[in-house]
């Protein structure tokens, strides 16, 4: 899991709360959930904000706050999902993954891509330019970040 110290979650809370009175609202919880990369939909800010407002004044305080971010951090991804997830994405087994099955695999979890977005991900993140992405090139576009070696 992904830990906050209440310091951090401190300052991401009063930068939100413009009027300076100790709580934020739903518009401000939805910022806040996308400044921690957490992108909900307006459904669920809304239901996030029903479970958390304890005292029903379409608000919720700090400690609410804290209890809310921390329930819905994202979790850390071990090696071994990012290995089973990669095993997953190479359908034939040869350890990488073309395009084909990066769209094949994207489509069947509810993300369909068009060729021109799965041009742009091999663009990004095909760093040598072979067609495909290795074991390395697949954890840096999941994990969102440039291990290279």
């Amino acid at each position: 899991m992904v830990e906050f110290t209440d310091a951090e979650l401190r300052a991401i809370f009063n930068a939100l709360d413009k009027s300076r009175d100790q709580k934020i609202d739903k518009a401000e919880l939805a910022d806040a959930m996308r400044l921690l990369d957490l992108n909900p939909t307006s459904a669920e800010v809304r239901h996030m904000m029903e479970l958390c407002d304890t005292s029903f004044d379409h608000h919720i305080n700090f400690d609410e706050f804290c209890e809310l971010i921390r329930a819905h951090a994202p979790k850390k991804i071990t090696v071994q999902e990012l290995v089973d997830c990669f095993r997953k994405f190479d359908r034939d087994g040869n350890g990488f993954v073309d395009k084909q099955e990066l769209r094949r695999a994207l489509t069947e979890v509810g993300d369909s891509l068009t060729e021109e977005e799965v041009d742009d991900l091999f663009v990004e993140y095909d760093t040598n330019d072979d067609g495909k992405l290795d074991y390395l090139e697949f954890a840096n576009m999941i994990l969102g970040v440039d291990y290279s070696i």
